[in-house]
């Protein structure tokens, strides 16, 4: 253990957000802040869960030929119940 290194690490699970990094740029003039999203939780058997759009990146990403950007979703309140898995 390092002296001043935190001992407890606390997260605000009231609101979820995910973040994609695979709208092409094909699709990303379709996208706009506050626009109403569906993201499928595949850990839940793929159900679906809505949101919005909260934040787009500016900055494409581009590998091996293809050009995507990063898009953040901020998730409605859900029906189950998301939990975060620490290790200590």
């Amino acid at each position: 253990e390092t002296a001043g290194a935190p001992v407890v690490e606390l997260l605000d699970t009231s609101r979820w957000r995910v973040e994609t990094r695979n709208i092409g740029e094909l699709n990303i003039g379709r996208v706009e802040v506050g626009q109403e999203a569906i993201v499928r939780v595949m850990a839940f058997r793929g159900e679906e869960q809505r949101g919005r759009v909260m934040a787009i990146s500016p900055i494409a990403v581009v590998q091996q030929g293809d050009t995507t950007y990063t898009v953040m979703i901020e998730l409605e309140p859900y029906s189950h119940q998301l939990q975060v898995i620490s290790r200590f």
